[in-house]
C-alpha cells in the first residue's frame, strides 16, 4: 500500500559519526482521516511530537538537535513571539 506524505508523518533520527550523518533510526506514523486535514504546521509539529516520544530512549540524558524545514516550527523553535 502507497501513502502519500499527507497520510503519514516521518521520524528519521541521525547521528554524526566520523564526520558523516548516518541514520540510526526510522519511525513513521499513519494519519487518521481528521490528522490528514490539519495544516502543514500541524502535521510537522505533531511529527515532531511524536518523535521524540518514540526515540525518547535515544535522547534522554542527552543534548540533541531538531531540525526542519518547516519555517513556523523553525521560528517557534527559536523562540519568537512572531509566527509567520
Amino acid at each position: 500500500m502507497s501513502l502519500s506524505q499527507e497520510q503519514m508523518v516521518w521520524n528519521p533520527v541521525t547521528q554524526k559519526r566520523e564526520l558523516k550523518e548516518v541514520y540510526i533510526a526510522f519511525g513513521s506514523k499513519k494519519l487518521n482521516d481528521a490528522q490528514s486535514r490539519w495544516s502543514s504546521y500541524r502535521m510537522e509539529l505533531y511529527g515532531l511530537v511524536t518523535a521524540v516520544q518514540k526515540f525518547k530512549y535515544f535522547l534522554l540524558g542527552r543534548h540533541f538537535k531538531i531540525r526542519t524545514d518547516n519555517q513556523a516550527l523553525v521560528v517557534l523553535m527559536r523562540g519568537s513571539k512572531e509566527l509567520p
